[in-house]
């Protein structure tokens, strides 16, 4: 009997150990998990405001739905509301992949066509916010460099979005001219000319003296077979303008 009631606490004993040590684990889960919350692919914190939970989000509208421009206009719009309304990544991941990824389809969306009787702005042209305010934060850093670039490639110059535009390829590359050189570097010559073209494309290009300067300095520490590109882009645009 005696040797029962020890088998008896020894197990209880066993056991309680056991459940501490599970409880323990569960903590430290809850611990990590909550200093996990509010911050994002970057690692930085984002402030208590910015915590929306996910139920606070709608995701009716689909991307394989999307049929016509208007349809993209409606998305755009839907999903970029929500990232500015609570720093949701997947309404930033949807935004990001419906966003033109080519410079026709920007233009149509964000920018105008004018004929001899009439402008025609398209259907994002007021939304100047979703170019200049956006900030990837889900979305990886190079992943938008790549998309800038080929946004960029056959772009020209135009005032409003498509200098918004414009002027985000130039303040990045500045800021990460490696991997504009990395990612340009796989591309063909005539898209690397074109993209260096809509680079410095604009009015009074022998303003852009100082920024064109800079962007040769750059090539030359980085790739010096992409510098004879950039200054041809530049002479071209200084022609034509």
């Amino acid at each position: 009997m005696r040797i029962i009631i020890i088998f008896i606490s020894l197990f209880l004993l066993f056991a309680c150990k056991n459940e501490a040590k599970q409880n323990e684990q569960k903590l430290e889960t809850v611990i990590k998990v909550e200093d996990s919350i509010g911050i994002d692919v970057e690692g930085q914190e984002i402030q208590e405001n910015d915590k929306i939970k996910k139920h606070d989000f709608e995701y009716a509208l689909k991307a394989d739905e999307v049929k016509t421009q208007n349809d993209s206009v409606l998305f755009l719009k839907y999903y970029f509301n929500q990232i500015i309304k609570g720093k949701d990544s997947l309404s930033e991941v949807l935004f990001f992949n419906m966003f033109p990824d080519n410079f026709k389809a920007f233009k149509a969306l964000y920018g105008y066509n004018e004929n001899q009787t009439e402008t025609i702005y398209g259907g994002l042209y007021d939304d100047y916010g979703q170019i200049i305010d956006y900030e990837p934060r889900y979305v990886e850093k190079q992943d938008y460099i790549e998309k800038l670039i080929s946004l960029s490639i056959r772009g020209t110059w135009q005032s409003d979005n498509v200098a918004h535009l414009q002027n985000k390829v130039n303040e990045l590359f500045f800021k990460n001219p490696i991997r504009f050189i990395e990612i340009l570097k796989q591309k063909r010559k005539l898209e690397i000319e074109s993209f260096w073209v809509f680079f410095f494309d604009g009015p009074h290009p022998e303003n852009q003296q100082e920024m064109y300067n800079k962007v040769i300095s750059s090539l030359a520490e980085s790739d010096s077979t992409m510098v004879p590109m950039a200054q041809g882009a530049y002479m071209k645009v200084k022609e034509d303008w």
